[in-house]
């Protein structure tokens, strides 16, 4: 393989891809809560809740996980993909919780 390093030679075939599951399965709650809060005033608290529980079980993946197997959710040290993750998980389940129900 031209361009191969010994480490990904010892990697077992897919292991690239599946180390994207838990990156592909938050951007999926992103979008979903996205679209979810774009049907309507009565509906952005359950797509803001989708997208905070997304986010924050991203920061779990992230803190969880070795680095290895999380993919693109890794893009700074571990530390701070943890707190940015969180800390915008927790305050979009604030919002959710705060905004009144229509």
């Amino acid at each position: 393989m031209a361009g191969a390093t010994p480490r990904d030679l010892t990697r077992p075939p897919g292991a690239a891809a599946r180390a994207q599951i838990p990156y592909v399965l938050a951007l999926i709650c992103l979008v979903g809560g996205i679209v979810w809060a774009w049907r309507g005033s009565h509906d952005v608290g359950n797509g803001a809740g989708l997208v905070g529980g997304g986010l924050l079980a991203a920061a779990v993946a992230r803190l969880l996980l070795p680095p290895h197997a999380v993919g693109l959710l890794a893009s700074r040290r571990r530390f701070a993909d943890v707190l940015a993750l969180g800390a915008l998980g927790a305050g979009l389940l604030m919002l959710a919780l705060v905004l009144p129900p229509t």
